[in-house]
């Protein structure tokens, strides 16, 4: 009978011990980077971080280019504004956060680049918070784009051209979200004419 490999404890790999509670302590803390807003500074993408839910501690960083914030007036009218990226951040679904400065610097080179306002989903994070709720945050962050009033996405963003984006872990939600954003009339909330145009894991 052939010997099979032991299975890699991935808490070494991830630098996590586990406690007793059910949680971990996360030994390693990947670099962060925090949010730009102030548009008189001279950055190619301004960024800034809203909260979704507060008892959940879900909240969204939006990336919007420069170019679009400084223009005069709004870019007012379906045919101004920019597409919408919504993006999951990867990590197993137990690492890493939107501040994460790999997922930060991806979300502002995606802006910039492609002309798009981007919303990098900020989800709760296993053990602590068992699937489903990574997903359950996946979609509530998709109900208050829909509903939101922030300047930034209601002002900026055409959601009718509405990308979903994950890497990694966050591919994996980025695909539930879509299903649960398919415009299934009195099921699902996404207007049919605001509906998703795509997905992109990766």
């Amino acid at each position: 009978m052939a010997d099979y490999p032991a299975v890699p404890n991935f808490n070494d790999y991830l630098k996590m011990v586990n406690n007793p509670d059910g949680s971990v302590t996360r030994l390693v803390t990947l670099p962060s980077t925090a949010p730009s807003p102030d548009h008189t500074t001279h950055i190619p993408v301004l960024s800034k971080d809203i909260t979704v839910n507060p008892d959940k501690n879900i909240w969204v960083r939006v990336f919007l280019p420069r170019e679009a914030r400084d223009s005069t007036p709004p870019a007012a009218g379906a045919a101004r504004k920019l597409p919408l990226i919504v993006y999951f951040h990867g990590g197993g679904f137990v690492i890493c956060s939107a501040a994460t400065t790999v997922f930060h610097d991806l979300c502002a080179l995606m802006a910039a680049e492609i002309g798009a306002v981007v919303v990098s989903v900020e989800y709760r994070l296993a053990p602590e918070h068992r699937l489903p709720a990574a997903y359950e945050d996946g979609v509530e962050a998709l109900k208050w784009i829909k509903s939101s009033g922030e300047a930034w996405v209601s002002e900026y963003a055409d959601v009718s051209r509405c990308f979903l984006m994950g890497s990694s872990a966050g591919g994996n939600l980025a695909y539930f979200a879509d299903q649960r954003a398919d415009p299934a009339p009195t099921i699902f909330w996404w207007d049919p004419q605001k509906r998703v145009r795509g997905e992109v894991g990766k």
